[in-house]
Parts: C-alpha cells; sequence; structure tokens
C-alpha cells in the first residue's frame, strides 16, 4: 500500500546509513529506501518503544518532507500499533524509528568497522604467508634438484 507520510529531509542520507550497514554490497536502484524504511519497522522492536518519544521530541524542529512510499501491509499494522501505543502521529512515529535506527547502526558500523577490517587483513595475511612457505619450499626443492644436476 502506498502512503504519504512526513519524513525527515535527510531521509536519502538516512537510507544510505541503513543500506551501508544492511545492505553494504548493494546500490540504491537494487536496495530502494522504501525497502529499507520498511526494514526499519520491521527489525524495531517494542522492547525500544520508550526510546521513540524521546527522539521524537529531540527531532521536533528538523525539517520534515512528503514523500510517497510504498508499506506493507503488515508493517503498517505495526507502525498504526506502535503510534496509538506511544500517542504519537504515524508519520512521526515513522521518521522516529527510522531516526532509532540511523543512530543505532551508527554506532555499531563504527564500533564493528576497524575489528572487521583488522580481521579480514590479518586473514589475508595468513594466506600470503601460507603462499609464500609453499613458494619457498618449492623454490628450495628446485634448488636442491640443479646441484644434484650440475654434480
Amino acid at each position: 500500500m502506498q502512503i504519504n507520510t512526513a519524513l525527515d529531509h535527510e531521509n536519502e542520507n538516512q537510507a544510505k546509513v541503513l543500506r551501508g550497514v544492511w545492505y553494504p554490497n548493494t546500490t540504491s536502484r537494487e536496495t530502494r529506501d522504501a525497502f529499507l524504511f520498511n526494514d526499519a519497522l520491521d527489525r524495531f522492536d517494542a522492547k525500544f518503544i520508550d526510546e521513540l518519544p524521546k527522539i521524537i521530541a529531540r527531532d521536533k524542529e528538523r525539517a520534515i518532507t512528503q514523500r510517497m512510499l510504498t508499506i506493507k501491509t503488515t508493517s503498517n499494522k505495526k507502525l498504526e500499533a506502535l503510534a496509538a501505543s506511544i500517542g504519537a502521529s504515524k508519520a512521526a512515529t515513522f521518521r522516529s524509528i527510522i531516526a532509532f535506527w540511523v543512530d543505532k547502526v551508527g554506532v555499531i558500523g563504527k564500533e564493528e568497522e576497524k575489528p572487521a577490517k583488522s580481521e579480514e587483513t590479518s586473514q589475508l595475511l595468513m594466506v600470503k604467508i601460507a603462499l609464500l612457505e609453499k613458494q619457498l619450499t618449492a623454490c628450495t626443492q628446485t634448488l636442491k634438484e640443479i646441484k644434484e644436476l650440475t654434480k
């Protein structure tokens, strides 16, 4: 179903952040913003519901943009339930859920980025070391065979 909703003026950047963490090997054409925002809503756990009013209050003065999005029926029902439980509009609740994930994955992405790179680098080094050891063994064997032929 399509809804016309007010999103944060920076919604394209928010989608870029979420895409970079959740679907890093895709482009904006492969993983559309509407899919990401539906995914953010689907991933949202009700145990974090107390965070939403704080985000709504924090972002109250931010610029918003009207945007037409396709939202799944099940996601829309979840959004309506969450909005009713915190006493906010669907649009404000939707914006706060997106902002919640952008804040959360921004921190997670920064924390996990460095260890992942160092782990990847150490694995690459181990492969290169094993390759060099094999090559060195082969070179040593070839040198021995050449010396025996020259005797």
